[in-house]
C-alpha cells in the first residue's frame, strides 16, 4: 500500500481530477446523442486540451527541478528492471498507459476522418512534446520506454473510442 501512495500521491488532487475527468469526458463524449457528429467533436477537442494541459501540470509542472530527474533512451530497458523485481518500475508504466487511454479516446473522437492515424500522430506527439519538456527542464524521467507506453495507452483508448462510436452509430441508425 505505501508504494500505491508514492506513486499515486494523495496530496496531489489533479491526479484524482485527471482520471475523473478523463472517464466523465469518455463517457459523455460516447453516450452523446449523436456520436461522430460536429457537437461531439467540438466537445472531444475542448477537453483533449484540457486533459493535455491537466499531463503537462502533471509531469513537468509540478515538480521541482533536478529532483528525480534522469533519462534513458533505450528502448525497453525497463522489462529487464521489472523481471528483476523492481515493482515500482512495473507501476510507473502502467500509470503511462493508463494516463493516456482517455486520451486517445479523446482525441478519436474529436477528429472526423483517419481518426485512428490522427490519434496516434498527436498522442505520440503530445507524449514526445512531454518528455522533451522533461529533459530540457530537468524534471521528471525522459524515458524512450515511457513514449512507448503512452503510445500503448493511447492506441488503447483510440480503439475503444472508435469501437464505441461504431456501436452506438449502429444503434442510432437502428432506433431511427
Amino acid at each position: 500500500m505505501e508504494l500505491f501512495f508514492q506513486l499515486f500521491n494523495p496530496n496531489i488532487p489533479i491526479d484524482v481530477l485527471l482520471f475523473a475527468i478523463g472517464a466523465t469526458t469518455f463517457a459523455s463524449v460516447v453516450a452523446w446523442k449523436l456520436p461522430g457528429s460536429d457537437k461531439c467533436r467540438r466537445v472531444a477537442r475542448v477537453w483533449v486540451g484540457v486533459y493535455a494541459l491537466m499531463m503537462l501540470y502533471m509531469t513537468v509542472i509540478h515538480r521541482t527541478p533536478g529532483t528525480e530527474y534522469r533519462y534513458n533512451f533505450t528502448p525497453l530497458w525497463s522489462y529487464p528492471a521489472m523481471e528483476s523485481g523492481l515493482v515500482e518500475v512495473f507501476y510507473e508504466k502502467l500509470f503511462n498507459i493508463i494516463l493516456f487511454i482517455p486520451y486517445g479516446a479523446m482525441l478519436a473522437a474529436s477528429f472526423r476522418q483517419h481518426k485512428f492515424r490522427n490519434a496516434l500522430l498527436a498522442g505520440v506527439a503530445t507524449s514526445v512534446g512531454i518528455e522533451l519538456l522533461q529533459l530540457a527542464t530537468k524534471t521528471g524521467m525522459c524515458e524512450t520506454d515511457d513514449v512507448i507506453h503512452n503510445t500503448i495507452g493511447c492506441i488503447t483508448g483510440t480503439l475503444l473510442s472508435i469501437a464505441s462510436l461504431k456501436f452506438l452509430r449502429k444503434i442510432h441508425t437502428v432506433a431511427h
